[in-house]
């Protein structure tokens, strides 16, 4: 049983939306069901898909040029956005992760809305909507010269990089943005956000990285001296991109204890409830579902789940 920021938010949210996503739902199953199961957990939000296309260029494209000591170039990014926008715009539409025996791994392009599987629909006007936010959203990092400048300054980059360790008898995982190293200063772990209106913040979610990182077992490409510092010292920042606003995040003894309190308090309560069980070994109506039906507004399991 592993927890994660996002997977516990999921749990808190809804228990039986989190064990469709990571009881039921298996990539390699022939099942039926789970098959099915499989599939709804992969669908998204306009929205959240449109997060994810911008969190792509920018950590495969920019960061890998910034890497290089290569240039960066507005039109470049914005290229690259809009062939995977068509692409995966594509494949969503004519739904091609229900063609048969496809093996969701061998696509780079995958990709899955909502409101495409339930066949509703997508208006022209949304869809520009999104194309423009995302070329906004890359627009706003391009521009920030200090930030750009900044980034060159690391010694290494880490995008997407998966931190797990061990936890009592579970996992703690954890998967930020962008990790950057320096040969004197401490690691500097930096969250992308393409949020409409950027109401809500995310420390607590960079904290959960800081401990993870500052408790995990250094990866082989982790600089030597990482723990010679205190996770006190890290910096944190949640970059909100549309609205072109940054979020800096101190760390405080307290803020630790907290989030390693939280971590905790979360497992006990996913296990309580039977969470680190396999499939064969539970039920749907172990799960309670959620007593807030606002949450089920965009659910993608909503096919397939009788409310209690």
């Amino acid at each position: 049983m592993n927890w994660s920021y996002s997977g516990y938010r999921q749990f808190l949210k809804c228990n039986r939306q989190w064990y469709y996503k990571n009881i039921v739902a298996h990539g390699t199953v022939k099942d039926p069901f789970r098959r099915e199961v499989t599939i709804l957990s992969k669908l998204k939000t306009l929205d959240a898909w449109r997060g994810d296309i911008v969190d792509e260029v920018i950590g495969q494209v920019a960061i890998s040029r910034i890497r290089k000591k290569e240039s960066l170039h507005e039109d470049t990014l914005l290229w690259v956005a809009n062939r995977k926008f068509d692409e995966r715009l594509d494949f969503a539409r004519k739904k091609k992760y229900r063609e048969p025996n496809i093996v969701f791994s061998d696509y780079d392009d995958f990709s899955a809305i909502i409101d495409f599987d339930n066949d509703k629909g997508i208006a022209e006007s949304e869809l520009q909507r999104v194309r423009n936010d995302t070329h906004q959203a890359l627009k706003n990092f391009i521009e920030r010269e200090d930030l750009i400048e900044y980034l060159r300054t690391a010694d290494q980059w880490l995008t997407q990089r998966t931190l797990s360790l061990p936890f009592s008898r579970f996992r703690v995982i954890g998967r930020p943005d962008l990790i950057l190293f320096f040969e004197d200063e401490p690691p500097h772990i930096i969250d992308w956000k393409v949020h409409t209106f950027a109401t809500k913040t995310y420390q607590d979610q960079l904290l959960a990285y800081a401990f993870s990182l500052s408790k995990v077992n250094p990866h082989k490409d982790f600089p030597a001296n990482l723990k010679s510092y205190s996770v006190l010292d890290y910096r944190l920042t949640e970059f909100q991109l549309l609205t072109d606003e940054s979020r800096d995040y101190e760390i405080t003894q307290d803020d630790i204890r907290n989030t390693e309190d939280e971590i905790a308090t979360g497992l006990l309560k996913m296990y309580r409830l039977g969470a680190n069980r396999k499939f064969s070994e539970c039920s749907p109506e172990e799960f309670p579902t959620t007593t807030d039906p606002s949450a089920c507004g965009n659910c993608s399991f909503k096919p397939i789940c009788k409310p209690d």
